[in-house]
């Protein structure tokens, strides 16, 4: 196993466990304008390491298998709908947090997150599910890469997100009065999903070769790149730009994001 990796697994766990378990013990938090701010410039990142790195490279390596046909696009739509189902399927609209009368402001994040109706318990293991998967998909990418050049993009941009992600689930569970240790266990359960990932991607890498290893690794990125378009315009963009203040601002920093995406193309 590649040193790298085990650091990378290392440092996106924490990144995860730091936003994820503070909110656990102090109860639910407001979100300020800076971590607003912060999460549009990561979805500006997300956006551009989904289309710029990610999806590019699957294409390229599955037009050489698979010549004629778009199968990177096929696998990224397909993992966009499988995040779509896991969000937004198994449980009625007002079980998503939409409840009237709910104000929006610079702290609209924290309240869209922590927001549930009548049966909040059900939406939090549904959010659980959706995070981890995408959270284990971005892990095999990042772990199925067989040069640091190649992994760095895709390892900052989880980095910068996972922070945020784990605020939300552990807002989610916080509100909704989880018990503390089956709270932690959820969120630890969670957070190792990316890690897993990306061990799990490595030890795959390491053991297909030829044929084989070029399929895992394309497939890896191109089911990673349709949930890192959805994680950018869903779960983020549509959200800190729908309600709130600070437009212009945000727009700004998800072009910063998207800029910071496609300079690191140019060394990777």
């Amino acid at each position: 196993m590649d040193l790298s990796r085990i650091i990378f697994a290392a440092l996106v766990l924490v990144a995860g466990l730091a936003g994820g378990l503070p909110p656990l013990r102090r109860g639910p938090v407001r979100a300020t304008r800076v971590l607003a701010l912060g999460n549009a410039w990561a979805a500006g990142l997300f956006l551009g390491i989904g289309l710029i790195h990610m999806l590019p490279e699957a294409d390229a390596e599955w037009r050489t298998l698979i010549p004629g046909y778009p199968v990177a696009a096929l696998l990224a739509s397909a993992a966009f709908l499988l995040v779509l189902f896991f969000e937004h399927v198994p449980l009625a609209p007002h079980e998503h947090g939409i409840v009237e009368g709910i104000e929006h402001g610079r702290d609209e994040l924290a309240q869209e997150l922590g927001a549930h109706a009548t049966r909040p318990g059900a939406w939090v293991y549904t959010l659980l599910v959706a995070l981890s998967v995408h959270s284990l998909l971005s892990g095999l990418a990042l772990g199925s890469q067989t040069t640091l050049l190649r992994a760095l993009p895709i390892f900052v941009a989880i980095v910068a997100h996972n922070t945020t992600e784990g605020l939300a689930l552990g807002v989610s569970l916080a509100r909704n009065a989880v018990p503390l240790r089956a709270a932690v266990g959820l969120v630890m359960l969670w957070g190792l999903a990316t890690p897993v990932g990306i061990l799990g991607g490595g030890v795959a890498a390491d053991a297909l070769s030829g044929h084989a290893g070029r399929i895992f690794a394309a497939t890896s990125l191109a089911l990673a790149a349709g949930t890192f378009i959805y994680v950018a315009a869903l779960d983020i963009i549509q959200e800190e730009f729908t309600h709130g203040g600070d437009r212009v601002a945000k727009w700004w920093l998800a072009l910063a994001g998207l800029a910071a995406a496609a300079v690191l193309a140019i060394w990777t």
